[in-house]
């Protein structure tokens, strides 16, 4: 469950580095700094995402 949750809030951290990057002009450092965060956010959805499946299988 607390994976489940997890894989959620770092989803919404991905949607909201997303809508930043539509305001931000190409090819800047801070475009950049936040398709990193936006990268990061998705690696750790997807790993909470597979952790979280056992979690639910045994529940």
């Amino acid at each position: 469950m607390i994976a489940a949750c997890a894989a959620d809030q770092f989803a919404n951290l991905e949607a909201l580095f997303d809508a930043i990057r539509q305001h931000l002009d190409e090819f800047t450092y801070e475009r950049s700094l936040v398709e990193m965060g936006r990268d990061v956010a998705s690696q750790y959805s997807a790993s909470m995402r597979r952790l979280s499946k056992p979690e639910v299988n045994h529940v």
